[in-house]
């Protein structure tokens, strides 16, 4: 998207968002972002000054890898991908990236329990993406996906710190958030899609996620308010 076009409208949907915009107007800070990849599959990262040894988890991949491309060609980090929903795991097992080194997928989820759950799959055949949580978008059948814990999952794979945490799980980050908070991992950056018109109590459920963020000593550093995405740093890591 040409670059001046995206701030005219990112500009005229932080107006009609008044309620996003005054969330994360107390807690924004400027930084040199740079946007990883697709106008709808992309979020903003703020590259590290350190780039040894960076590790990026990217939980919900659908058919698009293209923040994936653009965050190995920008940072050379080790990627580790994870999309339950079986046509993103045939997308994913199909795609050039998959044999990479340092991009590792796996095929399960992450939520706040660990447990195999209902996922749902979308009504529309052009759209990918699965739910933990029903709404109106969803078929009402359903396929049994396992879901992790964050700290379940870093633990498994031996992760003791992240640099990159990009969230696009279709709801179940108001609830996941909270999870990777409490676990006790630093997390330096978090990359996040936001569903809340898919609840009915959506407003409250972003307020209450931006305020568990903020007290947890996170700046927002970018908003899409096209797409609805967002990219939080841990303050004491900005520079």
């Amino acid at each position: 998207m040409n670059n001046l076009i995206y701030r005219l409208k990112n500009f005229y949907m932080s107006l009609k968002n008044r309620h996003t915009s005054r969330l994360v107007s107390g807690m924004y800070h400027k930084s040199r972002v740079v946007r990883c990849g697709s106008d709808t599959g992309g979020f903003f990262v703020l590259p590290p000054e350190d780039k040894n040894g960076l590790v990026v988890m990217s939980f919900g991949i659908g058919e698009d890898l293209s923040f994936s491309e653009d965050v190995a060609k920008l940072l050379n980090p080790t990627i580790y991908a994870f999309d339950p929903t079986p046509r993103s795991v045939k997308f994913v097992k199909g795609h050039p990236l998959y044999n990479s080194p340092k991009f590792k997928f796996f095929e399960f989820g992450i939520s706040d329990s660990d447990e195999a759950v209902e996922f749902h799959l979308p009504k529309n055949p052009d759209y990918v993406s699965g739910s933990m949580e029903k709404h109106e978008g969803l078929q009402s059948e359903s396929i049994q996906v396992q879901m992790n814990r964050f700290a379940t999952i870093c633990g498994r794979l031996d992760i003791a710190q992240v640099d990159i945490l990009k969230l696009d799980i279709e709801g179940s980050e108001f609830k996941v958030i909270p999870d990777v908070l409490k676990s006790g991992i630093p997390v330096a950056q978090i990359c996040v899609e936001t569903h809340e018109r898919f609840f009915d109590d959506g407003s409250q459920k972003l307020e209450s996620l931006v305020t568990a963020l903020a007290d947890g000593g996170y700046k927002c550093v970018a908003v899409d308010y096209i797409e609805n995405v967002f990219t939080f740093v841990k303050a004491s890591t900005l520079f």
